[in-house]
């Protein structure tokens, strides 16, 4: 007796499920993040082994059609941007610091992204966002890119609200990632979009990553470290308001001196061994000197 027969008798499938099957497109410049690349493609690989109907198609999409001249190698390509309207998932890897080289040189990326239907789904990872930027595709979108470089993309996209405190933002038929290995999460969101949550957490498990990972905000480094590029002091600034200086407080403004934690401590500048007093400290200070 076959094995067919003797899942009939036990009243088991006799047949396979129907494969459904999605088409990945991973976009591929000379830009890219390897690293970022060689990620996108991989967690769609793992996904291909996790027993179920669900099998994705990757397409490496070259911005040319044709292999890229990598800086680590010539790297072959399935298709060219032609192809992306026809993928039910295109990904962007990061672009790491060469975001606005990226899209200064190949405008034919922003333009093609910009022509999808909405039925393509889109995830961007780290900088990858630079491009979905140019495209006009985050206009009136909370946006999220790796936290150290959020700064530069504000100041390449002023129209843009880029927040770099989420790992995630998921807005409709677009998924932005922060910083490198948060590529990780966009992808699980997209395979759970394209599939279903039992998926993607088998996915996870396959990763070893949790599904939701908190934000970014545990790795960047305090306020006062950071340069002064939030919306209000942007407004000032385009208002033609000159920034000279940031001053010191205490934690909260709770203490009566200026010594936070995280920060050196505010001296009296008549007289370095006092202190400044506080909570403002650092506008005694600055007045004094």
């Amino acid at each position: 007796m076959s094995a067919t027969e003797l899942a009939a008798r036990a009243g088991l499938p006799t047949q396979r499920p129907a494969r459904i099957r999605h088409r990945v497109g991973v976009l591929l410049c000379p830009e890219v993040s390897l690293g970022s690349y060689g990620l996108a493609l991989d967690v769609f690989r793992m996904a291909n082994q996790i027993a179920g109907p669900y099998r994705f198609d990757l397409v490496r999409v070259g911005v040319g059609g044709s292999a890229v001249d990598h800086g680590d190698g010539l790297l072959a390509v399935d298709a060219g941007l032609e192809s992306l309207g026809g993928l039910a998932l295109v990904v962007i890897p990061s672009l790491w610091t060469q975001g606005a080289e990226a899209v200064a040189r190949h405008p034919a990326v922003a333009d093609a992204l910009a022509a999808l239907p909405p039925s393509v789904l889109v995830v961007s990872m780290c900088t990858g966002g630079y491009f979905l930027a140019a495209a006009g595709r985050l206009d009136g979108r909370p946006v999220t890119t790796h936290w150290a470089l959020a700064e530069d993309m504000q100041r390449q996209f002023p129209h843009l609200s880029i927040d770099p405190a989420p790992n995630l933002i998921v807005d409709g038929g677009q998924i932005c990632s922060g910083g490198s290995l948060a590529g990780i999460d966009a992808c699980l969101q997209a395979v759970q979009q394209m599939t279903d949550r039992a998926t993607a957490r088998e996915l996870a498990r396959m990763l070893v990553v949790d599904m939701q990972r908190g934000n970014q905000l545990a790795f960047m480094p305090a306020q006062g470290w950071r340069r002064h590029g939030d919306r209000d002091v942007r407004a000032l600034r385009r208002a033609g308001f000159v920034i000279v200086g940031k001053l010191a407080t205490s934690e909260l403004g709770a203490l009566p001196v200026t010594e936070p934690d995280i920060h050196p401590p505010t001296r009296n500048p008549w007289d370095p061994t006092r202190t400044a007093g506080g909570s403002s400290g650092g506008s005694a200070a600055a007045v004094a000197a």
